[in-house]
């Protein structure tokens, strides 16, 4: 059943999830008369403060758990981008004959703006950030939304014709799209991770390929090299062209970035003059240059925007030094391939700080890199077993009990000219409410070395355990 705008007022609506994705498809869809209905399984401060935000709006309630009973007058379905709704547990909840849908896919009905999407395993956010600074530092108007943390239906609301909506999506929100359709979608990279939600590798790739489904010979399609070979199972009705390993318009060669064409090759920025450290970051400059292209944006208008953009917290951002020592959070590396790229990206040894809650990847990928690039491995959190029995027989591989006391570690066994690197290869899950406070606790570690503090100071840091 193919929804429109007209297909919710009057409707029963369930929300399952109550995190900023459900709260905001249950606001927005509230608003326009449709019977909302919130199911979430938690019952912390922050579902009690979203569900007291809703009461006006005489949206239905259940919290604490999830059962058949309050979901079965429902006639639509929006599943947060965390739920798995084609679990067991679901299964048995969600009523034979309701439609399912997603926020994105919601959103995608009701907007109006030209959408720039991207997908990826590694690299959405800096790439999502930098083509709606771009847009914007070119007099349009552009919202980054959707998983960078701004849900998509939000910018739905506000952006007309004119304007763009430049979205992050993840491969748990493609798996509940039916229309969306963005004009230019992005295909960063594909690599291990999510074996909890996707169980193989074949179903990780067919939900990142659901990004280019809609797409018309009007569209593009910008997609890194490294995903060419599994072309030939998706038909692209798109435009598409390529970047990476020297192939595109654009490339990234000996600390430059070049635009090719017929009549000769031209540099058009040095990496010195970008605010982006990494051979990684280089590569999704391309991107985000071909992407520009296809809306009508030159290269020397974008450089000049990529030179004042801020970079991200929390990817491969340079947090301190000591004794000759740099300290590099990039504590969005939670995965195995993102800890790949960030070492590929150092020029000097590493002291890595890895661990947290696995996520199912293969550790011995990335054993010849960390026997190149890391003197030492200091393990946090559930993964250290795993961890340490992929790389103990190459590197010294040292437990820690806390991030403090990792960070505490990984100084005392580095040199100058060294790095320290905290790329987990983890979810932050099984020691901080997420990535960023992992990433927070890591400053606040290292500003505490720098201030010459020799021992633990009172009291834990949040989140850790």
């Amino acid at each position: 059943m193919a929804l429109n705008k007209n297909s919710f007022k009057g409707k029963q609506v369930l929300v399952i999830g109550l995190g900023d994705s459900g709260f905001a498809a249950a606001k927005f869809l509230a608003e326009r008369g449709a019977v909302v209905s919130v199911t979430e399984k938690n019952s912390g401060p922050t579902v009690l403060d979203m569900k007291t935000k809703l009461e006006k709006y005489a949206v239905r309630f259940e919290i604490g758990k999830h059962t058949k009973t309050f979901a079965q007058s429902a006639q639509i379905v929006i599943p947060s981008p965390g739920i798995d709704h084609n679990s067991a547990e679901f299964a048995l909840i969600i009523p034979g004959g309701a439609v399912i849908i997603g926020e994105l896919e919601l959103a995608a009905i009701f907007n109006k703006s030209t959408v720039i999407a991207v997908t990826g395993t590694n690299g959405k956010s800096t790439v999502t950030s930098l083509i709606a600074h771009i847009l914007n530092s070119s007099g349009k108007k552009a919202i980054a939304c959707g998983n960078i943390g701004f849900p998509f239906v939000n910018a739905a609301e506000t952006l007309t014709e004119k304007d763009y909506a430049v979205v992050e999506v993840s491969s748990f929100q493609l798996e509940t799209i039916e229309s969306f359709r963005p004009h230019v979608a992005i295909l960063l990279n594909i690599t291990e991770d999510h074996y909890e939600r996707h169980k193989t590798f074949s179903n990780y790739v067919d939900s990142k390929f659901r990004i280019f489904q809609n797409q018309t010979k009007s569209d593009w399609a910008v997609l890194h090299s490294s995903v060419k070979e599994y072309l030939p199972k998706y038909e692209l009705a798109s435009n598409v062209c390529f970047y990476g390993d020297k192939e595109g318009v654009f490339i990234y060669e000996n600390g430059k970035i070049i635009e090719r064409s017929h009549a000769k090759n031209k540099i058009i920025a040095k990496t010195s003059e970008i605010p982006l450290l990494g051979r990684h970051n280089y590569e999704n400059i391309l991107s985000v240059l071909l992407a520009l292209k296809a809306v009508g944006i030159g290269a020397s208008e974008a450089v000049a925007a990529i030179k004042t953009f801020k970079a991200l917290k929390h990817r491969f951002e340079v947090v301190g030094e000591i004794d000759g020592v740099r300290f590099i959070d990039d504590s969005k590396g939670t995965n195995i391939d993102a800890t790949k790229q960030a070492l590929i990206s150092l020029d000097q040894k590493a002291v890595l700080i890895a661990g947290g809650r696995d996520k199912g990847g293969n550790y011995n990928v990335i054993r010849d890199i960390v026997k190149d690039k890391v003197k030492a491995i200091v393990v946090i959190g559930e993964a250290q077993d795993k961890i340490f029995s992929s790389f103990s027989d190459i590197v010294p591989v040292i437990r820690a009990v806390n991030l403090f006391e990792a960070v505490k570690t990984a100084k005392n066994n580095s040199e100058k000219n060294d790095v320290v690197l905290l790329s987990p290869m983890c979810s932050s899950y099984d020691m901080f409410k997420d990535y960023k406070e992992r990433g927070d606790v890591f400053r606040r570690s290292v500003q505490t070395l720098m201030a010459e503090k020799a021992a633990i100071p009172a009291g834990k840091y949040k989140g850790e355990k």
